[in-house]
């Protein structure tokens, strides 16, 4: 009997062939639509912790005790004094791909004309370029080891119409809190894809700062980068192992612990993909529920027949579940093949946003957007769209098995 419900199931779903079409392609464009938000939210997000991660914070940074604390105000009394030796023994760590200390203060930039309040960073720029790439587009020449140099974003340089060769004025204070005026020759403009940065950080050698600032060789922070975001609790451990042995005074922070915004971000997002995921289910609920509600409609006559020929209740609402199924299942396998092609476009290629003005806010951004789709992103649509189906099937269902037969072949006679 199940095996015969099933075959009267199929036969009816495409029996009614123009409204099979329209239910299968409700499925499918529901079935279209998830796979390529799934693969569209990952790459954003990937994106997005990438970017953080390269551009700001590292996947580890290294502070002295208390310096996290009072962090807003940047001290440079609450300092790293060996952060050489502390690299060394932190570059020994498997999946580390990079450490490099920097001298991290604010201060006045001026050029005689213009001037404005900038985040300043000594840098070793060998060392540098191992964690991040903000510095790879640079016109002009890059930094040396010498003092007297300076590398400003390009947005600063049009804000205040500079450019490679021409002098400003750097003020700031001392670790001691005294004040420091000192010229710079600007020796290059980097472009790191992201505004903010470009026109609030720039960036001198790390001796140079060190000697302006009073800092001894001191750095405030350690910025580390790895191979892959994925090992950062496993070095993490490791690194926090070494500073308890050797170096008590420090501590070390994850890029979690230095972005929460991102985290934040990414949870009130999901709130509103929560919500779109919810229409969209919603949307296949309720068109199964209207078509087959409609198909019982219509075949109470049939039903009626089945009924007195000996078809049992339950072996009624199981035929109406499985061509709920069935047309759930042509969308899902249709859907599943007409995005592939729009997935591969956005994996490989994905889509220019620079013209949004993305660079304008505050979290960093690559110029293209690309999706990151897996396997398992139509493994998860799919179940969501057969749910729906089984869902939208069910109560129909359940009226088709509660068909009075004596009614129901009343209406069949004309």
């Amino acid at each position: 009997m199940k095996n015969k419900n099933f075959k009267i199931a199929v036969f009816n779903v495409f029996k009614h062939k123009r409204r099979t079409f329209f239910n299968a392609m409700t499925f499918a464009i529901n079935m279209f639509a998830l796979v390529l938000l799934l693969g569209m939210i990952r790459g954003q997000y990937n994106m997005m912790i990438d970017k953080t991660i390269d551009l700001q914070v590292g996947h580890l940074k290294i502070y002295k005790k208390g310096y996290v604390e009072e962090k807003k105000r940047m001290p440079l009394e609450i300092n790293i004094s060996n952060p050489d030796a502390v690299i060394a023994d932190v570059m020994k760590l498997h999946h580390v791909k990079g450490a490099a200390k920097h001298i991290v203060t604010t201060g006045t930039l001026s050029s005689g004309s213009k001037k404005t309040g900038m985040m300043f960073y000594g840098i070793d720029m060998e060392k540098e370029k191992t964690v991040t790439t903000a510095f790879n587009k640079v016109s002009g020449t890059a930094l040396s080891d010498g003092g007297g140099e300076i590398l400003i974003g390009n947005k600063l340089s049009q804000l205040m119409s500079v450019e490679p060769g021409a002098m400003l004025m750097i003020y700031a204070r001392t670790k001691d809190n005294a004040n420091n005026l000192v010229d710079a020759e600007i020796k290059g403009v980097y472009t790191a894809g992201f505004e903010f940065m470009e026109k609030s950080i720039a960036v001198v050698p790390f001796d140079y700062a060190s000697w302006f600032l009073s800092m001894d060789g001191a750095a405030t922070e350690i910025k580390i980068a790895l191979d892959d975001k994925k090992n950062t609790g496993l070095v993490k451990q490791g690194v926090q192992k070494i500073l308890s042995e050797k170096y008590p005074d420090l501590i070390v922070r994850d890029w979690i612990e230095e972005a929460p915004e991102i985290i934040y971000a990414i949870q009130m997002d999901m709130v509103t993909y929560g919500i779109i995921f919810a229409i969209l289910l919603f949307l296949a609920f309720f068109i199964i529920v209207n078509t087959l509600t409609i198909s019982v409609f219509e075949r109470t006559a049939e039903i009626g027949t089945l009924r007195a020929i000996g078809m049992q209740k339950d072996d009624i609402r199981k035929m109406f579940l499985t061509e709920g199924a069935v047309l759930g299942l042509i969308g899902v396998i249709l859907g599943g093949l007409l995005v592939l092609p729009l997935v591969y476009y956005m994996n490989v290629h994905g889509i220019d946003i620079a013209a949004t003005g993305v660079e304008d806010i505050g979290v960093p951004f690559e110029p293209v957007m690309k999706s990151i789709n897996r396997p398992v992103d139509w493994l998860i649509s799919g179940i969501i769209c057969m749910i729906s189906a089984a869902l939208g099937a069910w109560f129909p269902a359940g009226n088709a098995a509660k068909t009075d037969i004596i009614n129901a072949l009343k209406r069949g006679v004309k």
